[in-house]
């Protein structure tokens, strides 16, 4: 038999309590928290359904950790410094108090507050909604739109590792070696790149993270800025482990998706170098921001701007359907 529900919510209010409460008027356990905001809010919500984002291979405190970073993520790709988050909650009535333990810590790890929540039983698989509270100072955020003809096109950490992950779990590979282990990892528990988002803030002209592949993320960002591209292949960063797990490593490179690296665009080179080492990540620079609106990966992806719109638009484009780069779709 497990805990009651008041019983179970305050075992989450005692995990997943902030270390700092300086931005807590009123703290999570009344009908809602009241919370001290300087500057501009920034809000992000994303769900992990059980059988589609996560399967019975991910243990319950990565799938916590991972539901709270994909959303720390899209607030890193802002610029923006986390307060809080809210935790939606819909499980089986079969579902231990040991699992939810175990998801919690994962969420605990990350070292962001929970400010509030719900439960709710279902029969179906296990749903996490987390909604991602940050803030950034006014005209500060980044968001995709700014690129211009000339910026440079750099992505942080490695692609790749992500989807590599993702095979050696849904194949049931050994995990060979490090290079293999930190792929995995990667799947499993996603770092959101909060430092560097906070350092390109001035810096970057448009920014995006890379959660559905780096081809059809970098779509979103050319159209929103109304630009296209030109990357050089031999200077992407791809995971070693992409070319030892089977199957296309480019392919693996750029449709995986799910490495929650930020895709960003900047004009200073010096500046987005200072950024990366005051973050203390590592950036490539992929090319270069073009004014034709098309896509170009010098000798292998050719795309128009008509490709690059139905691209961003979740239509299938042709010649990336054809090589197995399309990236992921929900529908």
């Amino acid at each position: 038999m497990t805990l009651p529900e008041f019983e179970r919510t305050r075992l989450l209010q005692r995990l997943l309590a902030p270390g700092d409460a300086s931005a807590l008027v009123v703290p999570n356990g009344d009908d809602a928290a009241v919370l001290r905001i300087p500057g501009n809010l920034v809000v992000t919500t994303d769900a992990l359904v059980e059988g589609v984002d996560f399967l019975g291979w991910a243990p319950w405190h990565s799938a916590g950790h991972k539901a709270l970073a994909v959303n720390l993520s899209d607030l890193a790709a802002m610029g923006a410094e986390p307060v809080g988050y809210l935790n939606a909650l819909c499980l089986p009535r079969t579902f231990s108090d040991e699992n939810l333990e175990d998801l919690a810590r994962g969420m605990a790890g990350l070292g962001v507050g929970c400010v509030g929540g719900d439960f709710s039983r279902i029969d179906g698989p296990v749903v996490i909604t987390i909604t991602a509270l940050g803030t950034v100072g006014p005209g500060q955020a980044l968001t995709r739109r700014g690129a211009r003809a000339g910026d440079g096109v750099y992505v942080s950490g490695m692609v790749g590792a992500a989807a590599a992950g993702l095979k050696v779990l849904m194949d049931a590979q050994p995990v060979t070696n490090d290079d293999v282990r930190c792929a995995v990892e990667a799947q499993l528990r996603p770092t959101p790149r909060l430092a560097l988002g906070r350092a390109l803030r001035g810096v970057a002209t448009a920014c995006i993270d890379v959660s559905d592949g780096l081809l059809q993320d970098l779509s979103h960002l050319l159209v929103a800025s109304d630009v296209g591209a030109v990357l050089v292949k031999e200077d992407l960063p791809i995971h070693p482990a992409a070319f030892q797990v089977g199957g296309n490593a480019w392919t693996l490179a750029l449709a995986g998706g799910e490495d929650f690296e930020l895709l960003f665009t900047a004009a200073d080179h010096a500046a987005v170098l200072a950024a990366a080492a005051a973050a203390q990540v590592k950036v490539s620079r992929l090319g270069q921001v073009t004014a034709d609106g098309g896509l170009s990966l010098q000798g292998m992806v050719e795309l128009t701007r008509d490709d690059v719109t139905a691209m961003d638009r979740g239509y299938p484009v042709a010649a990336l359907s054809a090589a197995g780069m399309a990236g992921f779709r929900h529908f």
